[in-house]
């Protein structure tokens, strides 16, 4: 607990010093938290790259560097002028029921975080591939840029630094499933402040709106990234409208590490990039000194384009491994066309004419449902009409802020629909926002009674949104609460178990048999990150022994070498996990295993379901 408590104040510290610093920059005062809550991102991202690029990724290191980044603030701080306007929170929710809307926030946002401290790390992106990257740089103690061994280590990862802050200050793998938690509330405060800088009067109503949409309660338990993707999208666009009205100099270098860290978060960020190349082209024509474009590009890069970069000069392709195409024209080549994926989109629905009305009937796997992949409300449902009547309005009343900030949300789909089969409705989060703008810029525009039903609509979809939402934070949630209300104590690999089914007590014989000095070798590079135990006193490995495209990966397809290596990494488990949806694209290593009970001896097994765990010991 004390570790976790310093670890919030240490963050807090530090957000305060850039909040103090900003506010006699800007005179709209909300700019400052969010420009401080920016650029703390910013710091977190380059003083980890910094020691993890020079092989010091330690705790004491990356403390001091922040703490004396933080020192320079304080000294550079205008003192004379800090002016901290008193901020009536239930100004906010005029129009509604504020202490009831409220309680639905609290109990909603208090409710994850106690379940967080009752389940493990459990959803399947995290422990395949998120939190796999943030172990293996707490393990290395480096960041290693350019030796990439797997699709997964060419994404962008901003949002596994933000991990990695959270896993090195706190030590508690809970704090780390709520990663996404500050970066809700700060998406929900930057859509606010965007409305009102568009001088929408009822801009209060788009902080519940957001606060309460089911996808974004449901993956703040979860270490994803959608969340702080979209937080950082309306970041930008706040500090990009704010540099086209103000042409200040602090909101162009704003626009620029904002959109840095964007593009720096998911593989789609590289568009965002590209966008933002165009941004700073349009502030060329602004006349900005040439120094001045210089540092924002450098921002740029410094933010996060640095992933692309990379991705660049290893293969020329800044996306890889993905080919990307638009209208069927091959930009870039990868090794993945996602054209030839198994789209998930039919996880939603059955032809792309039934997008039109998923807003209004929302399915996965062909069950009404909300969850981590979906689940924008019932208030979102609003909002999509609300999107259609405000642009008439806003060409009606020739407001091209309102109609150009409207304009995101069908270009955005577009891109989503064209860009990628994979259409998966969490990769555009972002559209809650623009559609909660939208609902509040209409309701300005009725009258009394029209508000009235209005307000009402928006009242009980909440509560809708809140009520089918909250017995299913995250699965299994009654036989997680029944169990600890009746034993006053939970267990991970028992969740586990309910989760991934026999997965579970493997996980749990390796975290209780295998000595904190042994080594793991395992086949299946999926749902890994458990096999380095609860307190991550394991260490393990992936030798490739099928065909991989990837040069720097430990790789062999020669039984011999293979041998060698394991002896090399000083493996004394292997760990093999063949799913039935791959039961033809295992490598060798497995033949290999069972073929030399010499060397491989069998200790436990499992199967079930046309799925096979073996852990083998393995006797050199």
């Amino acid at each position: 607990m004390a570790q976790i408590i310093f670890f919030l104040f240490y963050t807090f510290f530090i957000l305060i010093c850039y909040v103090l610093f900003f506010l006699p920059k800007f005179e709209q005062k909300s700019n400052a938290l969010i420009a401080g809550f920016c650029f703390i991102v910013f710091q977190i991202i380059i003083s980890q790259v910094l020691l993890g690029i020079c092989k010091i990724l330690t705790l004491p290191l990356l403390l001091c560097l922040n703490f004396l980044l933080c020192l320079c603030v304080i000294c550079l701080t205008d003192k004379t002028n800090w002016q901290i306007k008193r901020i009536r929170f239930i100004h906010y929710f005029k129009n509604l029921n504020a202490v009831f809307i409220l309680q639905l926030i609290a109990v909603s946002y208090g409710l994850i975080i106690f379940l967080c401290f009752l389940t493990p790390v459990y959803a399947w992106d995290s422990i395949t591939y998120h939190l796999l990257a943030v172990f293996q740089w707490i393990k290395a103690k480096k960041i290693l840029m350019l030796q990439p061994i797997c699709a997964t280590s060419f994404f962008p990862m901003n949002g596994e630094l933000m991990m990695l802050w959270v896993h090195l200050l706190s030590k508690n793998m809970h704090i780390l499933k709520l990663v996404q938690l500050p970066f809700a509330f700060m998406f929900s405060f930057s859509s606010y402040n965007l409305a009102k800088k568009l001088n929408i009067q009822s801009a209060q109503k788009v902080i519940p709106l957001l606060l309460l949409t089911p996808v974004i309660m449901l993956q703040c338990s979860i270490a994803y990234v959608d969340v702080i993707f979209a937080c950082f999208f309306m970041i930008s666009l706040n500090f990009i409208f704010s540099y086209l009205q103000t042409k200040s100099i602090y909101f162009f270098f704003l626009s620029c590490i904002s959109l840095g860290i964007l593009s720096g978060i998911k593989p789609a960020g590289f568009l965002i990039f590209i966008i933002s190349l165009f941004f700073i082209g349009a502030a060329a024509k602004q006349k900005l000194a040439k120094k001045f474009l210089s540092i924002g590009f450098a921002l740029l890069v410094c933010a996060g384009g640095f992933w692309h970069i990379r991705n660049i000069i290893l293969t020329g392709n800044p996306v890889f491994p993905y080919t990307l195409k638009v209208f069927k024209v091959n930009l870039f080549n990868g090794i993945i066309n996602l054209q030839n994926i198994s789209p998930f989109a039919h996880w939603f629905v059955n032809n792309k004419w039934q997008w039109l009305v998923y807003p209004f009937m929302e399915k996965i796997r062909g069950e009404f449902s909300y969850s981590i992949e979906n689940g924008f409300g019932a208030q979102f449902a609003l909002a999509v009409i609300s999107v259609v009547y405000a642009f008439y309005l806003s060409i009606r009343k020739k407001d091209k802020n309102i109609f150009c900030i409207l304009l995101i949300f069908p270009i955005t789909i577009f891109l989503w629909l064209k860009t990628s089969t994979c259409a998966v409705p969490r990769y555009i989060i972002a559209l809650c926002a623009i559609g909660a703008i939208a609902l509040t810029y209409v309701y300005d525009h009725l009258n009394k009674y029209q508000k009235k039903i209005l307000d009402f609509l928006i009242f009980y979809t909440l509560i809708f949104s809140f009520t089918v939402t909250l017995p299913g934070l995250i699965p299994y949630q009654s036989n997680v609460l029944h169990r600890y209300f009746k034993h006053k104590k939970t267990s991970f690999y028992q969740y586990y178990n309910w989760h991934y089914g026999e997965l579970g007590s493997a996980w749990k014989w390796l975290d209780k048999h295998i000595p904190q000095t042994g080594v793991i070798a395992y086949n299946y590079p999926e749902l890994i990150t458990p096999l380095y135990g609860a307190k991550l006193q394991h260490n393990i490995i992936h030798i490739i022994t099928y065909d991989t495209p990837y040069k720097t990966a430990l790789k062999t397809e020669n039984y011999l070498e293979w041998i060698i290596l394991l002896k090399e990494y000083n493996v004394s488990y292997f760990f093999v996990y063949i799913p039935y949806w791959n039961q033809e694209g295992i490598g060798k290593d497995c033949i290999w295993a069972k073929r030399h009970p010499e060397k491989f001896t069998k200790i436990k097994a499992w199967n079930y379901a046309d799925k096979k765990i073996i852990i083998y010991k393995v006797d050199f």
